[in-house]
């Protein structure tokens, strides 16, 4: 599951990223995946937890944890940021799951970009696009 690249719209994703405001990327390091965590009955507004994570120049992963909200009649917003650096991929992987169990939420509720095959940011960027524009 954790492999599997998903082609569903997320608002905001692709301005979070080339804003470099969340995740911030210095020169060499690129994205590793992201994962959204979509919870089924959110009531008039669509939640989830987005978990973007980066791949330091160490080999070690870097992320940023937050709740993203879009109330139907409002702007975005986002709440409960978390910023962690240096964590090994099994470490990664541990978290990610403990963090699924916690939410209780079904695999059909996971998703996860996976960046991993793109070797700069700018490939992962264009990948992103073109998975936005094969939509719309």
């Amino acid at each position: 599951m954790f492999d599997d690249v998903t082609s569903r719209p997320y608002p905001g994703l692709l301005r979070d990223l080339v804003d470099n405001a969340l995740l911030r990327l210095a020169p060499g390091e690129r994205l590793w995946k992201l994962y959204i965590l979509r919870p089924v009955g959110g009531g008039d507004e669509q939640v989830e937890h987005r978990i973007y994570t980066k791949l330091q120049i160490n080999g070690l992963i870097g992320l940023v944890s937050y709740t993203f909200r879009l109330p139907q009649s409002s702007q975005p917003a986002r709440s409960d940021l978390a910023y962690a650096h240096d964590i090994p991929e099994t470490t990664l992987n541990q978290l990610i799951w403990n963090v699924v169990r916690q939410s209780q939420i079904g695999p059909d509720e996971l998703d996860v970009i996976n960046l991993t095959e793109f070797a700069t940011f700018e490939e992962q960027l264009t990948h992103l696009r073109g998975q936005r524009d094969a939509e719309t």
